[in-house]
């Protein structure tokens, strides 16, 4: 019997070897993976197929890992707390980590005046445009253009967005010469 307990010993400091060089290679693989597959990603030829798909995998699995590691809860888990604190009749019995997580949330939770001051404003204005845009809208179908002219209108408006601003810079610029010219 005597040869045998070494033998179990030599096994249990074995088996805890290979544990903690397994631990130590995911630690560095993934710390490796969540450097190296945006990297590839961003490479060319930039192209979403399988690789892309099968290295952004990589990468969420990576992440999940390392923050699993470090705070003993996962993307999920984390994701999932931000919701069952705003729900107080859903919170779970509380602990110590969910109270330190609680502590932030109440802080934001008790709007300053200046916040509802601004969010009232926002929302004015929000109120505002909405009015104008109807109004706007009414006019159009009034003289009878349809909704996919005023669609066409509204990008157009937009992509031609930066050749107005072009066109204003030269007539700057050409101002600014003229005056230049006067002096000179």
């Amino acid at each position: 019997m005597t040869s045998s307990q070494p033998d179990l010993e030599q096994d249990v400091a074995q088996a805890q070897r290979i544990v903690r060089d397994y631990s130590r290679f995911l630690h560095t693989s993934t710390l490796a993976t969540c450097v190296l597959a945006p990297i590839l990603i961003a490479l060319p030829p930039r192209k979403i197929d399988l690789f892309t798909f099968s290295l952004s995998g990589a990468f969420i699995a990576a992440v999940d890992y390392q923050v699993k590691e470090r705070t003993s809860l996962g993307i999920m888990g984390h994701a999932s707390r931000r919701f069952i604190l705003k729900e107080p009749s859903k919170r779970p019995v509380q602990d110590d980590v969910s109270t330190q997580w609680q502590q932030p949330s109440r802080l934001l939770e008790e709007p300053s005046p200046r916040v509802v001051q601004t969010s009232a404003l926002q929302q004015r204005a929000q109120e505002d445009w909405k009015q104008q845009r109807l109004k706007e809208e009414q006019e159009k179908l009034d003289q009878g253009e349809g909704y996919w002219d005023m669609i066409k209108d509204q990008v157009w408006q937009v992509w031609n967005q930066e050749e107005k601003k072009v066109e204003e810079l030269k007539e700057k610029d050409e101002v600014v010469v003229r005056e230049r010219e006067v002096k000179g």
